[in-house]
């Protein structure tokens, strides 16, 4: 459904659907839809899931998710604080992932992730999940080679 862009009845949809649903994954699938969609609204519905306890961290991990896809800079402070060290390690490596895909200018963002490739293997922070840091900043390129 987030194929449906500017499709008022998809967004309402994709609302309900996140709010009724007894499903978590159904419920996280939404939301990515809705980030697909790119609606208004989506930004603040977002942080309120990532602000929802569900089993296995459902929400969180659709909503951080979602964040990457929806491209929006008002969520770098959420994602700089689900990518800090002390996180759950499945909780840093998405949002890690979805903060290389906003504020693609922002040099700060592009030299925290570059930080991450230096902490031991035990973290969730990979070249893979950095990728996104070589579009925004040539000088990512060599501490990703390495």
């Amino acid at each position: 459904m987030g194929h449906f862009q500017n499709d008022e009845e998809a967004v309402k949809r994709l609302q309900a659907i996140y709010k009724d649903d007894k499903a978590y994954s159904v419920r996280g699938a939404a939301l990515q839809s809705l980030a697909q969609d790119k609606g208004s609204g989506t930004a603040a519905l977002l942080e309120k899931a990532l602000s929802t306890s569900s089993p296995d961290n459902v929400l969180r991990r659709a909503s951080l998710r979602a964040m990457g896809m929806l491209g929006d800079n008002a969520a770098v402070p959420s994602l700089l604080e689900w990518s800090s060290p002390g996180k759950p390690s499945s909780l840093r490596g998405i949002a890690i992932g979805a903060l290389g895909r906003v504020d693609l200018k922002n040099h700060d963002i592009t030299a925290r992730l570059i930080s991450y490739l230096n902490e031991s293997r035990s973290t969730s922070a990979s070249p893979q999940s950095l990728r996104w840091a070589t579009a925004r900043d040539p000088a990512a390129i060599e501490p990703l080679k390495r």
